[in-house]
């Protein structure tokens, strides 16, 4: 049961690490013609930023509580890493080609995911499995 919880919980990562290598995987002809001018790197940081939540989303609930730094850094190496991979692919596609500038723009959707995540942790108070449960508050009236 709690391999196919992580199972669950791995699938938008997987399923969006392959819609951002289909978008890859297509030849310079076959772009659509709205990501020129610059555009294309609004969607850069968009599809890495919802990578970075699949990811930070497939930790589950415990282990970024424990180790937030630790989740946040493996995600960003991660994200990093598939990013650096990517662009390298597109340099071997027809019409296509490498840029630093895109992995730049994966890099900050990245982080932006990744820092709304941290002020949502640091304003969720924490919850404990093992205290016991809060005594009712009695109302004593004079």
């Amino acid at each position: 049961m709690a391999w196919t919880r992580t199972l669950l919980r791995l699938l938008p990562a997987l399923t969006m690490t392959g819609a951002i290598f289909a978008a890859a995987s297509l030849p310079g002809k076959h772009l659509p013609s709205f990501l020129s001018g610059g555009v294309d790197k609004y969607a850069h940081a968009l599809a890495y930023g919802i990578l970075a939540a699949s990811y930070l989303f497939a930790f589950g609930r415990d282990l970024p509580r424990r180790f937030p730094v630790r989740v946040s850094m493996a995600t960003i190496f991660i994200c990093l890493l598939y990013g650096g991979l990517e662009e390298w692919y597109q340099s071997i596609i027809p019409g296509r080609r490498s840029d630093k500038v895109d992995l730049e723009a994966d890099m900050i959707g990245v982080i932006v995911v990744i820092l709304f995540w941290i002020i949502i942790l640091l304003r969720r108070p924490a919850t404990c499995q093992q205290c016991p449960p809060p005594a009712p508050e009695t109302s004593e009236e004079p």
